[in-house]
């Protein structure tokens, strides 16, 4: 069971990641050691499928 907080009691603040490229980047200025894979498609581009009203150029599908 967890004491409720009084005057007096110590406790340490750290700075929160969420795992993503963008908060690496701006928030702690180490995008280049970050280890994820921020330009892989989304869930959405797995369930995408071929149809003749697309152009498909070689461009980029998933914005």
């Amino acid at each position: 069971m967890i004491l409720p907080v009084a005057a007096g009691d110590a406790f340490r603040l750290v700075c929160g990641c969420d795992k993503s490229f963008a908060t690496c980047k701006a928030k702690f200025a180490n995008g280049v050691n970050f280890r994820g894979f921020p330009h892989l498609p989304g869930n959405d581009a797995a369930y995408a499928y071929v149809n003749s009203t697309n152009d498909y150029d070689g461009g980029v599908l998933v914005p």
